[in-house]
């Protein structure tokens, strides 16, 4: 059992493993990706009062750069949720970074299309099953 906050939010990042079942691959790229920002950059977290810490939760965000993703994915980890992101389905189609969202179970949304509500589907059952889940949208429909 991790020490806990004040606030009773965990002390330490949520485990990969608790939180998703745990591939061990993508445990090893989030190590990876959490040790590279603390080489980089200042992380200093507040207590995320506003944030519930159970049950499910819609965290929408603008972002002005590709390094806003990891940074409040960070956040919300060290905040004991893990995030499922919804993002546009070109990023799928990267190779290694399609395989990565995958197996974090992101879920990629097709803009522009008549299937971008299909999203919703997966999205819904993730708040159901009490995920967290950050939306990186910049508004409603992109061209």
């Amino acid at each position: 059992m991790s020490a806990l906050t004040a606030r009773g939010r965990s002390a330490k990042p949520t485990p990969y493993a608790a939180a998703t079942g745990g591939a061990s691959g993508v445990r090893q790229a989030s190590r990876f990706a959490g040790a590279l920002m603390r080489a980089i950059s200042h992380e200093e977290w507040d207590d995320a009062a506003s944030l519930p810490a159970t049950g499910g939760a819609l965290i929408v965000s603008n972002h002005v750069s590709y390094l806003d993703v990891p940074v409040v994915g960070r956040y919300l980890i060290w905040s004991g949720r893990w995030p499922r992101y919804m993002g546009k389905a070109e990023l799928w189609r990267i190779p290694g970074l399609g395989r990565l969202a995958r197996l974090c179970k992101q879920i990629p949304i097709e803009r522009g299309t008549d299937r971008a509500k299909d999203a919703l589907v997966p999205a819904m059952a993730a708040l159901a099953a009490g995920g967290g889940r950050r939306d990186l949208s910049r508004g409603w429909p992109h061209p």
